[in-house]
Order: C-alpha cells, then sequence, then structure tokens
C-alpha cells in the first residue's frame, strides 16, 4: 500500500529559513496558508512601512522591530524569505518519494508461471 510520511519528509527536506536583520537572527515559523497570504500581499508604493509589517507577519513578530531598520535591508528580507519558501514548494517529486513516500514493489524474482515462455 502506497504511504507518505510527510511529518518526516518536512524535517528532512523543509530546512528552517533564518535571517540576520539589524544584528538579530529570526527564525520563519512553518510556512502556514494564512502566512503565505500575508506574505503575497500587496505592497503599496506610498506604504513601504507596509514591507516591515509584512516581515512581522511572516516572523509573528511586532512591526516596530523592523520599521526604523534600513528599508532595504527589509526589502531584501522579505525577498530572500519568499525565494526560499518558493524553492521548498517547488521541490521535485523524487525528492518526496525518497524522503518520506514509499511504495509497494514487486518481488525482484518472478514466479516461474509468471515467466514468459521460450519458444
Amino acid at each position: 500500500m502506497p504511504s507518505f510520511d510527510i511529518d518526516a519528509m518536512s524535517k528532512q527536506l523543509f530546512e528552517p529559513i533564518e535571517i540576520t536583520l539589524g544584528g538579530k537572527t529570526y527564525t520563519v515559523p512553518a510556512v502556514t496558508a494564512e502566512m503565505l497570504d500575508k506574505l503575497t500581499a500587496p505592497v503599496t508604493e506610498a506604504k513601504t512601512v507596509d514591507l516591515c509589517h509584512q516581515l512581522s507577519n511572516i516572523l509573528n513578530l511586532h512591526p516596530d522591530e523592523f520599521i526604523k531598520l534600513d528599508i532595504r535591508q527589509v526589502i531584501a528580507a522579505v525577498k530572500f524569505v519568499s525565494e526560499q519558501i518558493t524553492a521548498q514548494m517547488e521541490l521535485d517529486t523524487k525528492s518526496f518519494t525518497a524522503a518520506g513516500a514509499s511504495t509497494q514493489q514487486p518481488s525482484p524474482t518472478a514466479s516461474p508461471a509468471s515467466s514468459p515462455a521460450k519458444k
């Protein structure tokens, strides 16, 4: 019976995403649908502070952590996290099989009844 241990696979394939910003190192928690929606929410040009909110949503922190930082650093951090999440979501299905999926394979030795007869 085919099986897929998503928990084991996640630990092996999805390395934690870390960023260092303003002298502090942050780890992105689990990538949930809600967090992904916040990450992909549009940012208005007039409100670059929205990027700080976006980053704070990703890291589950208060936006004040990032508002006083160089906005170029914040933009780079959001871009980095986005790229890492995208890369992890585009993993080859072979990686999944190697990490946590298993299927029953036929026995390597065929029984005589199933062997084709020689003519």
